[in-house]
């Protein structure tokens, strides 16, 4: 399959000839991804087609679908959790990756599961040198290390960790991401959405994240690959207060809140050539996310001798997703136009939501067990040396609704001559595990996973339609991809007080369903002048929801409409120095706004009818626009026969702009006057932020 080459040092990425498809190279990702290190999952959101304004790696919002509609593979296994620190870096080292390939949209009849795309990431192999080699890094927020050598001819090693620092070493990056998060977390002590954190207390937090993979060269060229991966983040604040008066008067104060959250993932993957023609893979994985919160609050004060005046409030919750597959894929080539893969899978899914609230006694204790068994075919045929196309189907019997989901897959590509290419794919595409969040602007954003049924939470189902061209013109090269999607089984929930789910009939505990549409485009420029690297990318899209019980029943604006975003990438490589810089610019992203003003004051009926009713009021703002500078600076040095030394700074926004993620809404009440007032609150995103980084390599 031919490919654009645009330079002779190693690309960036690949646009192969596949309709959304991109191969990224992450050895050579601009520095200025990261908050000082790169960062793979922020990489991605570079690429057309991708949100890049929302500055959070734990929502990849891929050609309008949601975070939750994306299949993140790891050497096989599934992660559902992809971020450290609320989403500020990504849960993947970027020293371990090898390669990552990613399905925007359109993906053939192996890959499947979710109705929006696959991001696919390998990791490396380990070196099969005598002498061990690798890494190790210090940046503001952590310290890394990757290290990788043989045991033999045949069986290599390589292992990685990172760990921060921040419960102990507080750095400004560090402030800065944990100032942002303040504003950010609503509180859950009270349903009128204040802040999480208490503000004079300082929270401790850590992280970490550790890798290792074995591989194994067998005979006749079979490879065996044991992969392991684990991160953990945990988030706690704790404040103990109590005095006593001469009057004997006495006040006592307990809080307590601890966040966790993390991934382990173990996969075995089996590869085995039966003859030149005829190959085998085989992959046996298991992996498991939770995220869990607990708080404790009380309050405590009076006299001796009379009642006392005790507030206790509490919250516990956890939602835990485990994953056990196995997958078996065949590869025969019949011949020198004809390929024909073909496989089976199964994929065991078990769910786990918890939820205690001790103020109004609320328990919610959810279990979903899912199975998804299947098979799949898939035939490439090229007629002619410039035509290909795919044809192929999946077949999956889901337990869950005890039904049998058929998706076919189709895909050709045309290159009339070697400067011009066109491509387009079309499929059906089905998702049986959702996460479901809530959109209240007055209220906690929750979510969680559940398994669908096809009766309270249903299995989601899309159609893909994609196709474009690209065009080289030698040092500069064009690539133009339209799409549309359809999207039916969307689940959400509605309220009709803070705490209650409610139904058709009024009963709590049932969620809504709903569709949606998504049309856009990507382009793409890149071109190379000389060490200079660019590109530059424009993507247009529109994403409407629409549920019978939301927004009176009209369709309205998905929070991943991004309508508008440009982002220019420039890179320089010269001598010893490296020099990165991004721009990215968003067009208003929607929210949802009330005819209430801060300031105004409000009634009960009115909060009843106007907010946990749910009027014309989903997604019916948008905030303002967003755009940032950054800018990365690395230096290259030689610290003797065995090492060599990196140091660089990252400039995250420049130009310190005040960059708006969401706004909600507050309810005071006026102790003055004795009426509850509105307040609004405008969430930022980081700020100027500049870091630096020293890397050592052996």
């Amino acid at each position: 399959m031919d490919e654009i080459t645009i330079t002779d040092e190693p690309e960036i990425f690949d646009m192969e000839n596949e309709a959304g498809r991109i191969d990224i190279n992450p050895y050579s990702v601009p520095l200025s991804s990261g908050l000082g290190q790169p960062d793979i999952i922020r990489s991605i959101q570079l690429l057309p087609g991708v949100v890049g304004t929302t500055e959070s790696s734990s929502g990849l919002s891929i050609r309008g679908g949601g975070p939750d509609q994306n299949l993140i593979l790891f050497d096989g296994f599934t992660v559902y959790s992809l971020d450290h620190f609320f989403g500020s870096l990504s849960a993947f080292n970027s020293n371990v990756i090898q390669d990552i390939s990613l399905y925007k949209s359109g993906f053939g009849a192996k890959l499947g599961s979710r109705v929006s795309s696959v991001v696919d990431i390998r990791s490396r192999d380990g070196s099969l040198t005598k002498t061990p080699r690798g890494n190790v890094g210090f940046d503001m927020m952590s310290a890394n290390i990757m290290m990788e050598t043989s045991l033999n001819d045949n069986i290599s090693i390589m292992i990685a960790g990172r760990r921060s620092y921040s419960d102990f070493i507080r750095s400004n990056v560090f402030n800065s991401i944990l100032d942002n998060i303040k504003t950010q977390q609503p509180n859950t002590l009270s349903s009128t959405g204040g802040r999480n954190f208490v503000n004079d207390i300082e929270p401790d937090f850590k992280y970490y994240d550790i890798n290792a993979k074995a591989t194994v060269q067998l005979k006749n060229d079979d490879r065996l690959t044991l992969s392991f991966y684990n991160s953990y983040d945990e988030l706690m604040v704790s404040e103990n207060k109590s005095y006593s008066t001469p009057e004997t008067f006495y006040f006592r104060k307990e809080f307590f809140e601890k966040t966790q959250w993390g991934n382990t993932g173990l996969s075995m993957n089996y590869h085995h050539e039966w003859n030149p023609d005829i190959s085998t893979n085989l992959n046996v994985a298991g992996s498991s996310s939770f995220r869990s919160h607990r708080l404790h609050y009380l309050l405590d004060y009076g006299y001796p001798n009379e009642p006392k005046n005790l507030k206790v409030q509490g919250l516990r919750d956890k939602n835990e997703i485990g994953e056990l597959s196995l997958r078996i894929n065949n590869k025969y080539r019949i011949s020198d136009k004809n390929i024909f893969e073909f496989g089976l899978f199964n994929i065991n899914n078990r769910i786990d939501y918890h939820n205690v609230f001790s103020r109004d006694d609320l328990d919610f204790d959810i279990i979903g067990i899912g199975t998804q068994t299947g098979l799949f075919a898939e035939h490439s045929y090229n007629p002619l040396s410039n035509l290909s196309a795919t044809v192929g189907i999946r077949a999956t019997y889901f337990s869950g609704t005890d039904y049998t989901y058929l998706e076919p897959r189709f895909s050709f590509n045309y290159t009339p001559y070697p400067a011009l290419n066109f491509k387009a794919a079309v499929g059906r595409y089905y998702q049986f595990v959702n996460e479901i969040s809530t959109n209240n602007p007055f209220l906690t954003k929750d979510s969680y996973w559940l398994i669908g049924d096809g009766l309270n939470v249903s299995v989601i189902s899309s159609n893909h339609y994609a196709g474009g061209f690209t065009y080289d013109f030698g040092s500069v090269s064009v690539d133009v991809e339209g799409y549309y999607k359809t999207l039916s089984g969307l689940t959400t929930y509605g309220l009709d007080s803070a705490h209650n789910a409610v139904t058709d009939g009024g009963e709590r505990g049932v969620l809504y369903r709903g569709s949606g549409e998504i049309i856009g485009m990507d382009v793409m420029l890149r071109n190379e002048i000389g060490k200079l690297t660019n590109w530059l990318s424009y993507s247009l899209s529109s994403v409407k929801h629409q549920f019978m019980h939301v927004n009176n029943g009209q369709s309205f604006n998905a929070n991943q409409d991004q309508r508008h975003e440009i982002k220019f990438v420039s890179m320089l490589k010269t001598g010893n120095w490296e020099v990165s810089g991004v721009f990215v610019f968003g067009s208003a992203r929607p929210y949802s706004g009330f005819p209430f003003q801060a300031g105004d004051v409000v009634s009960e009926e009115q909060i009843i009818d106007q907010i946990f009713l749910g009027g014309a009021y989903t997604n019916n703002l948008r905030i303002p626009a967003y755009h940032r500078l950054d800018l990365s600076v690395a230096y290259s040095m030689s610290l003797g026969k065995y090492t060599d030394g990196k140091l660089g700074i990252s400039l995250f926004n420049i130009y310190d702009h005040k960059n708006i993620k969401d706004i909600r809404y507050d309810l005071d009440f006026d102790t003055t006057h004795e009426v509850l007032r509105v307040g609004e609150n405008r969430l930022e995103l980081l700020g100027f932020t500049p870091s630096v980084f020293v890397n050592f390599y052996f």
